[in-house]
């Protein structure tokens, strides 16, 4: 609940703010479940917390084949589309066959 407010208020968040939270509460508020990891990436990639070259996400995505990829590569494009295309091509063949048309069509 409390990262879905976060996400649901990103705008009033910024660096500073996502990274006082990482280092107060992680692993404690993000341990090692793909739905918490998959938000607090989310908020930090709209808050400007994680940023270009988004190694933080691309660990996350060579090694989770959610559906919800498809929002982090789009949250990543929004930032950067040249990381995204990069990040996607390097582990599209890994992901499941509709998961990698959801993550396509996010990068269009």
């Amino acid at each position: 609940m409390f990262l879905n407010r976060l996400l649901n208020n990103v705008t009033k968040l910024d660096a500073t703010k996502v990274k006082k939270i990482n280092d107060d509460l992680s692993p404690q508020c993000c341990p090692k479940v793909a739905k918490l990891e998959n938000l607090f990436l989310l908020i930090g990639i709209q808050a400007g917390y994680f940023t270009s070259p988004f190694a933080d996400a691309e660990l996350y995505l060579s090694s989770h084949g959610a559906l919800s990829n498809a929002k982090l590569y789009s949250e990543i494009k929004k930032k950067n589309a040249a990381d995204a295309t990069r990040i996607f091509d390097k582990y599209k063949n890994w992901y499941h066959p509709i998961t990698k048309d959801l993550c396509e069509k996010a990068l269009k």
